[in-house]
């Protein structure tokens, strides 16, 4: 079965007290937006993991392993893949990205779910994840998995938890947890 994108939608999340709201386009990736999904991929993960080191370092690191791959070549590892990645657009800025690729045949990871900080908690990253799910519903997979990091990343596994997300297994020596849910 081939799942099909919908037209991009616009979300109207995060009307709390001092926030304005949103007006947020979620869309497929494009080419041209991949040095801008890297770099907010590379800042939020500074952010998050509190390393010290500067943004271009971290990415120059980054490339040196390798380890931005997938967001370079989506077609092959997402879209390639009987998935999708997401970028979520505010305005002319890259706020948010997400993906999905398969696993196996009834299994597929949710990878790259990063936002701003400033657009966290405003409901964004639902929208993704819910994107992704009927996406991944609609290609035919009968489940989702995530692998993020067990102590540096809890706001996370709270977010995947009140999604429906249970943790399947620890990976002790990279202190990360696996959770998974059934689609």
């Amino acid at each position: 079965m081939t799942a099909h994108w919908r037209p991009a939608t616009k979300t109207a999340a995060g009307i709390e007290a001092g926030r304005p709201p949103l007006s947020v386009i979620i869309r497929p990736l494009t080419a041209g937006d991949i040095p801008a999904a890297r770099r907010l991929i590379v800042s939020v993960a500074c952010e998050v993991y509190a390393w010290g080191v500067p943004v271009d370092e971290m990415a120059r690191r980054f490339d040196a392993r390798g380890e931005l791959r997938d967001v370079d070549d989506a077609l092959a590892h997402y879209f390639g893949r009987r998935g999708l990645f997401l970028v979520a657009v505010d305005g002319d800025q890259l706020v948010g990205t997400a993906g999905v690729r398969q696993i196996d045949a009834e299994v597929c990871e949710l990878k790259r779910m990063w936002l701003l900080k400033e657009y966290r908690g405003r409901k964004l990253g639902y929208t993704l994840v819910r994107q992704l799910q009927a996406f991944a519903r609609e290609a035919g997979y009968r489940a989702m998995r995530l692998t993020t990091a067990l102590k540096v990343q809890q706001p996370a596994i709270a977010f995947y938890r009140r999604l429906g997300f249970r943790e399947v297994a620890v990976i002790p020596e990279k202190n990360d947890v696996i959770m998974e849910q059934a689609l």
